[in-house]
């Protein structure tokens, strides 16, 4: 684990150096922009057996050439053992390495994840709250439209399964399920 925080900060490190001769407000369209909206679909086979299906809707506000702050919420369909669905709010801030060009560009994403999930079998539904980071990929395609990647979830976790509530925030979740490809529009 430690490996792989490590590398996702060299690798935020690394871009973010190279990616300051990157930006210019007077050359880049999205300077004049303040505004994002996304949407991303995810899929993902378990190894289980069945399909866990996505949808994320996302709006946010340009800051400068390296944050942003925003919400997205997942809306995630388990067809897989334990079906069900999953509603996911993600209020956040993120990092970016260049408000973006061509050159695919990194971002992180610091934030606080609320999610429900309830499951067709009739069990109670759970509750989890989460705090950690989302990193991803980000491509410009045109003037106003992004094409990007979401990596899964890293971060800690509170939950209420079953009527019974974790301890603390010890719990360390990795969800490789809650990722997407989407595009964005910036106005």
């Amino acid at each position: 684990m430690k490996k792989i925080i490590l590398t996702l900060s060299l690798l935020i490190v690394f871009a973010g150096a190279h990616a300051q001769g990157l930006w210019g407000s007077d050359e880049s369209v999205f300077a004049q922009h303040r505004y994002y909206g996304s949407v991303a679909f995810g899929w993902v086979h378990p190894r289980g057996g069945g399909n866990v299906f996505s949808v994320a809707p996302e709006f946010g506000r340009i800051l400068d050439k390296h944050f942003s702050v925003g919400v997205s919420g997942r809306f995630m369909v388990y067809g897989s053992e334990g079906a069900g669905t999953v509603i996911n709010i993600h209020p956040y801030f993120r990092l970016h390495t260049s408000f973006p060009t061509f050159v695919p560009n990194f971002f992180v994403d610091f934030g606080y994840d609320f999610r429900r999930r309830t499951y067709d079998s009739g069990a109670a539904p759970g509750y989890y709250h989460d705090l950690g980071i989302r990193p991803g990929l980000v491509i410009k395609l045109a003037d106003h439209f992004l094409f990007f990647f979401q990596i899964g979830f890293l971060g800690y976790q509170w939950s209420r399964v079953d009527g019974k509530e974790s301890d603390n925030w010890k719990a360390f979740r990795f969800d490789n399920h809650d990722h997407g490809v989407g595009i964005s529009f910036c106005f």
